[in-house]
């Protein structure tokens, strides 16, 4: 029988957690469907990391390092797909977008902060 001592559980507890931090990320992706402030160089850079730690953990029998990696992997990949797909659909839908974009782009468009009622009045001599 295997024995499964305090720091065990730390590794698996720490194991566990570090891939469900990404969980919140995925969700509001999801729901937001806009990933524009998500690097694809820290994305990448993270997965690397993610598969050395892979190859380390595996060769060792490093078994809450390789369960964590693992499933964080699996996130991150669920990640680039969604910024890889959302980037290439069309996000007119999103009435967030639509409403930014209406304003910076409406030639009629004047901060009221900028110009004042004096300037603007046709009757100011």
């Amino acid at each position: 029988m295997v024995e499964i001592d305090f720091y065990e559980i730390c590794g698996f507890t720490a194991g566990l957690l570090f891939p469900l931090g990404l969980v919140p990320q995925i969700y509001k992706s999801y729901k937001l469907k806009d990933l524009s402030n998500i690097s694809y160089y820290w994305q990448l850079i993270y997965m690397f990391s993610l598969s050395c730690a892979l190859i380390y953990s595996f060769h060792n029998n490093l078994v809450p390092i390789w369960t964590s990696s693992l499933l964080e992997l699996f996130f991150m990949c669920i990640l680039t797909i969604m910024k890889l797909y959302y980037s290439r659909s069309n996000v007119s839908n999103n009435p967030k977008s639509q409403r930014r974009r209406s304003r910076v782009s409406s030639p009629d468009f004047v901060s009221p902060d900028i110009v004042s009622p004096d300037i603007v009045s046709p009757d100011n001599p």
